[in-house]
C-alpha cells in the first residue's frame, strides 16, 4: 500500500474529504449510531493513491471508535493466532 504523507492528515483535502464522507454515510457502517465517528480513507483510496488517481469519498469508510477499536482488537488476536 501507499505510504501518505503525513500532512495529508492535516490537509484542506483530508478535511473536504472526510466531510464529504460523512454526508454520504452518516452513521457507523457496523452499529449504524450516528456518535463518536471516524472516517478512514479505505483501502481503494491507497490504491488509487498509488495509481495516481485522485481520492473518492465514496470509498471511504465511516466507523465509530467503539466499533474501530473492536476491528482493532480482532485483527491483533487474529494475528497472535
Amino acid at each position: 500500500m501507499a505510504i501518505i504523507d503525513p500532512a495529508f492528515w492535516q490537509s484542506e483535502e483530508w478535511q473536504k474529504l472526510q466531510a464529504e464522507a460523512l454526508r454520504i454515510q452518516p452513521v457507523c457502517e457496523v452499529c449504524g449510531t450516528a456518535e463518536d465517528l471516524v472516517v478512514r480513507l479505505g483501502n481503494m483510496n491507497f490504491r488509487r493513491r498509488e495509481a495516481g488517481l485522485p481520492l473518492d469519498s465514496h470509498f471511504c469508510r465511516v466507523i465509530c471508535n467503539s466499533c474501530l477499536r473492536e476491528r482493532q482488537m480482532a485483527t491483533l488476536v487474529r494475528a497472535r493466532q
